[in-house]
This record gives structure tokens, sequence and C-alpha cells, in this order.
């Protein structure tokens, strides 16, 4: 974990400095801000628990000490639970479709009532898009999400009108993994024009489809 999130970012920041490119965007994590409790600006406090959130804000203070030292043009993203086509990184919705299809159990945490700002890739890429457009977006931090957090057991209930015969189990939550809810994205719709295209529902339709297209 370390060295993918250090050592490789600090080879990024070495060419990208001596290649003097023009713009070099890094993708954090909600996890920087450790629990939510109702929504996150990007103002707020970075307390992550964990190596995963404790090394990504390393890694924004990186991005920042690069900005300041030799003047590499950055933006930060703050991306949360994102899914859709081609995702391969074991997020919640990812897992939660795989299984439903192979007739599995749907393990979740601590009787669904935790909150997740669901992110569909369309809506990412039309953030990454803009970011990539707009001078304004420069040496800035963004909230990269939905912006409108749901419960684990709203999306069960999205995905049974998929499945119909699915099965739930539910289990402890790890305490390592903090509470999460709303990503505020004011600042990006603010500065870029960002507006959130896909809630719960037509992302994970349009998340089955693919897969069900699929050979």
């Amino acid at each position: 974990c370390f060295d993918h999130s250090i050592n490789s970012l600090k080879n990024v920041l070495d060419y990208a400095i001596g290649a003097k490119i023009e713009q070099l965007v890094f993708q954090s994590s909600s996890m920087v801000y450790g629990h939510i409790t109702a929504r996150a600006s990007e103002d707020d406090r970075l307390n992550p628990i964990g190596w995963y959130g404790a090394l990504k804000v390393a890694a924004e203070r990186m991005v920042w000490a690069a900005h300041q030292v030799d003047g590499l043009p950055f933006t930060i993203t703050r991306p949360s639970a994102l899914y859709g086509p081609r995702c391969v990184s074991r997020r919640v919705v990812q897992v939660f479709i795989e299984n439903a299809l192979a007739g599995e159990p749907l393990h979740v945490a601590a009787e669904g009532a935790e909150r997740l700002d669901f992110s569909y890739i369309d809506d990412w890429v039309q953030g990454m898009l803009l970011i990539l457009a707009k001078p304004e977006a420069l040496n800035q931090t963004f909230n990269l999400a939905r912006g409108d957090a749901r419960s684990l057991n709203d999306l069960v209930e999205v995905l049974r009108r998929h499945f119909p015969d699915l099965k739930v189990e539910y289990e402890p939550r790890d305490k390592l993994m903090p509470l999460r809810d709303t990503l505020t994205t004011h600042k990006l719709q603010a500065m870029l024009g960002y507006k959130s295209e896909f809630g719960l529902e037509e992302g994970v339709r349009k998340y089955v489809s693919w897969y069900e297209g699929r050979p």
C-alpha cells in the first residue's frame, strides 16, 4: 500500500516536474476525511482512519509540496464509491452485482443503515473533462461525486428490482472503515459547471445492463 501510494507518486512527480507538464491530476479519496457525520466539503479537517486514508492525505501533501517548491500545476479530486462499467476495484456496487449474478448473498455491514455517496462513472468522466478543460481547476481540490449519499439498504432495494431473489446477510462493520456520507460538490458546480446526471437507480440499471450484455 505504501509503495503504491507514495513511491509510485514520487516517480510521477519527478517526471512531471522534469517534463514541465501543464497539469497533474491526482485522484485522492473520500477516505481522507475519516468519519463523515453528514456532509464533507473540501475545507473540512482531514482525519483519516487506517493506512489507505492516511497515505492519501500524505500523497495530497506531496502534490502540494511539488507545487510550492517546483511550481507544478495540479488538481486534486476526491471521488466516492465510484461504480460503473469496467470497474475492477472491487468497490461495493461491483461486488454486490457480481454476487447477485452468481446467486451468492450480499454481505451487508451494520444492518445496512450506513450511507455512501455512490458515484456513477459517467459523472466522474464529466467532472474530469471539466477539470482538464478549464483553467479555473488549476491548483484546486474538488470533491468529485454524486453529492447525495444513499444507504446500503437503498442499494439493496435498487438491486432487488433487477434480482428479485436477492439474498442478503448482515454482518458486523469493519472498525477501520470510516463512516461516510455525502460529499458536497458545490465548489465543483460553482467553479466548473459540474452537474451530476446519474442517481443510484439509473446508474445501477446501466451497470447491470452492461454486465448482462457481456459475453
